[in-house]
């Protein structure tokens, strides 16, 4: 989505010039979903079973610099759509349109937000009742957390992508 952004940006009365060029934005991308993924799929949201219980200090360090970098990196991207858009005000986006545009694509870097909050609560709550308390064995999922997390990740999915297609949509034919 970085050189969709960037494009969409690029293309309004702005003069202001991107903190991140759009392909090392678009690089970033897949490296913070590898780093968010490692903790979660490769070494089972931190629990363990009995017998490698020692290694949980290792794979718990190596978890959250992953999960940390991982951040970062999102911190980064998002902040760099934000800064390429910059104020909008009647000064920097003059024709109603663009400053429209401008606001929507705003709007879809902030709730793009929620895609590593998701992630954080779903990494906690499974460190903290599988391992921790051990409510839930090393093979098995909260019911709960897979349902509001499949929820909430549908919810962010259809407001980033669609809106993105649709700021590009309305782009693309005038309106």
């Amino acid at each position: 989505m970085a050189i969709e952004t960037d494009a969409l940006v690029g293309s309004l009365a702005t003069t202001r010039e991107p903190m991140i060029p759009a392909l090392w934005a678009a690089l970033m991308q897949p490296l913070m979903v590898q780093f968010g993924s490692i903790p979660k799929f490769y070494m089972n949201n931190l629990r363990y079973k009995a017998h490698v219980r020692r290694t949980v200090i290792l794979h718990t360090c190596i978890s959250v610099v992953l999960f940390i970098g991982a951040c970062i990196a999102f911190g980064f991207t998002t902040a760099n759509v934000v800064d390429y858009i910059g104020p909008i005000n009647n000064d920097t986006y003059p024709d109603e349109t663009d400053a429209a545009e401008a606001t929507a694509l705003t709007l879809l870097a902030y709730v793009q937000i929620g895609y590593p909050l998701v992630a954080a609560v779903d990494f906690g709550w499974m460190w903290y009742y599988g391992t921790y308390k051990g409510d839930y064995q090393f093979n098995e999922y909260s019911p709960w957390l897979s349902t509001g997390k499949d929820i909430l990740y549908a919810s962010l999915d259809v407001s980033t992508k669609a809106g993105l297609c649709l700021v590009a949509f309305l782009r693309a034919t005038g309106y």
